[in-house]
C-alpha cells in the first residue's frame, strides 16, 4: 500500500505542531509532501523539522497532484475559504475546530463535501482518549443519574509548553485558532459526546484572569 501523502496549510493553530510531529511518528504509512504557511520563517522552521516542499500560498500546495490529504490549522475566519479550494482541488482533508466562525459557513462547508466522496474530519480527537470513552460509559449506563447539566473547566496544567505557546493560549485575537472558540467548542463537545442529548443546557466555564495567571507562571518556570 502506498503512503498518504499529506499537505499541511498554516501552523497559525498550536495544534499543528503535535499533529506534524505524530504524521512523522507514522512514517511507514505517511509523508508531508508539502507545508503552506504565510509566516516564511515559520514555514521553514516546519519543512526543516516535518520535511515537505514550502510554499507562501496555500493554493500552490492544492495545485499538486501528489497531495492526497490536507491539515488545515489556519485562522478560524479562512477555514471555510481553504476548505472549500481543497475540496474542488479533490483534496481530503482535516479541519481544526472550529469549523468555521458562522453556522452558514460550516452548513456551507459540510454541503460542499457530502457526496464529493472525500474523507473528511473535523479535529475533536480528544472523543477519542480513554478518558472521554469512559466517561461516556459511565453516563449511559445511569450511574451517576440523570443529568441535568454540565460544567466543563478546560486546563492546560501539567503540560510543558513553550513560552509561545502559552502565549497564544493567554491571547484571544478574533481571527487566529484562540482559547475562546477553541477550548468552548471542546467543552461543549465533551458535554455533547458524553450525554448524547443535544437539548441538555451546557455550561462552558474558561475564565481568562485564571489562564493569564497560569501563563505567568508557566512563563516564570520555562526562563529558569
Amino acid at each position: 500500500m502506498s503512503k498518504v501523502r499529506v499537505g499541511m496549510i498554516s501552523y497559525d493553530h498550536i495544534h499543528a505542531e503535535f499533529r506534524s510531529r505524530a504524521l512523522c511518528e507514522m512514517a511507514d504509512d505517511v509523508s508531508i509532501v508539502a507545508i503552506a504557511e504565510e509566516n516564511e520563517m515559520r514555514g521553514n522552521e516546519a519543512v526543516k523539522k516535518f520535511g515537505g516542499t514550502y510554499y507562501k500560498d496555500y493554493r500552490n500546495l492544492l495545485d499538486r497532484d501528489d497531495v492526497d490529504l490536507v491539515f488545515i490549522h489556519s485562522a478560524n475566519n479562512t477555514h471555510k475559504e481553504i476548505a472549500l479550494r481543497a475540496i474542488e482541488a479533490g483534496k481530503h482533508l482535516f479541519c481544526e475546530k472550529p469549523l468555521a466562525t458562522t453556522a452558514a459557513d460550516a452548513k456551507a462547508m459540510v454541503d460542499a463535501v457530502t457526496g464529493s466522496g472525500l474523507r473528511h474530519a473535523v479535529g475533536f480527537c480528544s472523543r477519542f482518549i480513554p478518558e472521554a470513552e469512559r466517561a461516556r460509559e459511565i453516563i449511559s449506563q445511569g450511574l451517576l443519574g440523570k443529568l441535568l447539566t454540565t460544567k466543563a473547566l478546560i486546563d492546560s496544567l501539567g503540560s510543558k509548553r513553550s513560552v509561545a505557546q502559552t502565549t497564544w493560549l493567554s491571547g484571544w485575537p478574533i481571527q487566529s485558532g484562540e482559547e475562546g472558540a477553541h477550548l468552548s467548542m471542546k467543552g461543549r463537545m465533551f458535554s455533547t459526546y458524553c450525554i448524547g442529548a443535544p437539548g441538555t443546557s451546557n455550561r462552558f466555564v474558561a475564565l481568562r484572569r485564571i489562564l493569564t495567571s497560569r501563563t505567568s507562571k508557566l512563563k516564570t518556570m520555562l526562563s529558569r
